[in-house]
């Protein structure tokens, strides 16, 4: 009883882990003021000085990126239990040429643009 009780706490390990490792950065776009982590999933994460935010869909078609996602603006502060960080509805555009992007994020009306490429690491100045 003892060994199946092991290799079933065995299985449930190596799932786990195998879970945690299939979702892996394949990509990454960087730029002034911008990261972007392309994960095998489909999915990207975004760090900016001030926030950070997700891309539902990171698919690239004839040269263009369209996808909603999310932001959450970085106060520099720690955020107060009664007063959590809001979460904002964005939407992410961009123009690739070679390893060249040119991302639009737009929110409540209002766009931002960044020039990012690919491979680098973005250079980020973190809000205090």
């Amino acid at each position: 009883m003892r060994n199946i009780i092991l290799v079933v706490i065995t299985l449930v390990l190596q799932n786990t882990a195998f879970a945690r490792s299939t979702i892996n950065v394949t990509q990454k776009w960087g730029g002034k003021g911008i990261s972007i982590a392309v994960y095998s999933n489909g999915q990207a994460g975004v760090e900016f000085d001030c926030a950070h935010g997700t891309i539902n869909s990171f698919k690239i078609t004839k040269n263009i990126l369209k996808s909603e996602g999310t932001l959450t603006q970085h106060t520099g502060m720690r955020p107060q239990p009664d007063h959590p960080p809001r979460i904002q509805d964005a939407g992410y555009s961009a123009s690739i040429n070679k390893k060249r992007m040119n991302l639009i994020v737009r929110i409540d009306g209002k766009d931002e643009e960044y020039s990012l490429t690919k491979g680098l690491d973005g250079v980020l100045m973190r809000c205090m």
